[in-house]
């Protein structure tokens, strides 16, 4: 039984940014780095995956918060009417992670009308110090969310929510239960500095995807930053 740890820098990303950009560039290359943990085909625990995963990115999420980012998760919901919101006593878009003790004191949470009477609602949550592992377990199986570390602070939260939410649903059909356009959410989110996070996984694979301009990503790693 055996769990293998892999990290690696790709130029692969290059989102299309001409909306998000205020025209300033019609193309932002991205750097992605990259963190995968692999087991084993007899090796069935994966709190054992994300752990490695959570290790194997302590020193590089430290150097991130050492220079002023904080984390973010950002949710958006399915379209759901009034009705449908009204069948359950107080409707919390947040519910599973607040019960998996994911989140922190600070949130904002607004809802935006799509098509037909429904809406979608748009949560953007600090997490609680000590928390990542659990963070990334939930955005890892649930299409609709990411993780965000921002510099940006009450305006991350406040002021830009309406941008952030018109990025994340780019493309995306109205009536659509869940998903997040994330070329275009990252696009509008790393012109302004900050890092996006992603998981994916696979029946032998946990994966960790950070997500940023190459000036940002050269505060981590060592980089050739493009001109």
């Amino acid at each position: 039984m055996e769990i293998t740890l892999q990290s690696r820098l790709t130029w692969q990303l290059s989102f299309d940014t001409d909306e998000f950009s205020g025209g300033a560039s019609d193309h932002l290359p991205l750097a992605g780095y990259a963190f995968e943990a692999r087991r084993t085909p007899d090796f069935h625990t994966e709190d054992a995956l994300f752990r490695a995963l959570s290790d194997s990115t302590a020193e590089f999420r430290t150097t991130i918060e050492q220079h002023g980012y904080q984390s973010w998760l950002l949710m958006i919901g399915p379209p759901l009417t009034h009705e449908q919101k009204s069948k359950v006593k107080v409707y919390d878009l947040a519910n599973r992670a607040r019960k998996a003790s994911i989140l922190g004191r600070i949130e904002i949470v607004k809802s935006y009308k799509v098509k037909n009477a429904h809406e979608r609602t748009v949560g953007i949550y600090n997490i609680e110090k000590g928390r990542f592992i659990e963070a990334i377990k939930y955005i890892s199986v649930c299409p609709g969310s990411i993780v965000v570390m921002s510099k940006g602070g009450d305006e991350f939260i406040g002021e830009r929510i309406d941008q952030v939410y018109r990025a994340a649903i780019e493309n995306v059909p109205p009536m659509a239960l869940a998903g997040i356009n994330l070329e275009s959410l990252a696009a509008y989110l790393c012109c302004k500095g900050d890092i996006v996070i992603k998981s994916w996984v696979g029946d032998l694979y946990r994966n960790l995807i950070f997500i940023a301009s190459p000036e940002v990503m050269s505060l981590m790693v060592e980089v050739d930053v493009p001109r």
